[in-house]
């Protein structure tokens, strides 16, 4: 078991895209970046199950067929799945993933006997 959020790539399917992605970890919380451009907030799908991760954002419209953008992670055992927050703010998803208050850095106070 890792401690350490990670990337699943599985095969792309047709018309299905594995956006770009930025993972960053913070004190505490991960913070997930997607470019999905052109995505609607209704047309995102986020869901956990055995921490496995999976974000699928749909792109509607236009002259050609729907793209899917989908991507799958396996988050640590560190992570609150029950306190997650998704924003989609022009064409781009922003995940935080918080970290259990248990998995937090914190100091020690040491005492003089």
């Amino acid at each position: 078991m890792t401690d350490k959020l990670s990337l699943k790539d599985k095969p792309a399917e047709h018309r299905r895209v594995r956006p770009l992605v930025d993972v960053l970890e913070g004190p505490d919380a991960y913070r997930i970046v997607l470019d999905v451009p052109g995505v609607a907030k209704d047309d995102v799908a986020i869901n956990v199950e055995n921490r496995e991760l999976k974000i699928t954002a749909t792109r509607r419209g236009g002259i050609t067929e729907p793209v899917v953008y989908e991507r799958y992670f396996t988050i640590p055992a560190t992570v609150d799945s029950d306190k997650t927050d998704a924003n989609l703010s022009a064409g781009v998803l922003t995940l935080t993933l918080h970290k259990h208050p248990q998995a937090k850095p914190r100091q020690i106070k040491v005492n003089a006997a």
